[in-house]
């Protein structure tokens, strides 16, 4: 919604990063498949039980550096897979009822 784009672009603002972020409003799949920037940080958090997670984590992964990472949050009920393309998971977080999942490259690092 326009509130929620109005409230990111504030706290980009906020913390003087809106030089270094692009927002865009848009479905995830159609971004994807356009865009030929490269990421280092990827974050997921699309709504639950939806299904989409899985798609997003698949259209994000062509769109990350080398030493990208991509963090996921869903329920802790969803068990993501261990490897996605050249991605694994590399730590896992548990908050209540969400977790955070950590993919990175499989040649990269543990930081």
């Amino acid at each position: 919604s326009d509130v929620s784009i109005n409230v990111i672009k504030q706290n980009l603002k906020n913390t003087r990063l809106e030089g270094n972020a692009r927002v865009i409003k848009g479905d995830f799949i159609t971004f994807c498949s356009r865009c030929s920037d490269k990421f280092d940080i990827a974050f997921l958090d699309p709504p639950y039980n939806a299904g989409y997670l899985e798609k997003a984590l698949n259209g994000v992964i062509p769109l990350l550096s080398d030493y990208g990472k991509i963090f996921c949050e869903h329920p802790i009920e969803i068990n993501l897979p261990e490897t996605i393309n050249d991605f694994h998971v590399c730590k896992n977080y548990r908050y209540g009822k969400i977790a955070v999942t950590v993919y990175k490259k499989d040649d990269t690092a543990d930081e």
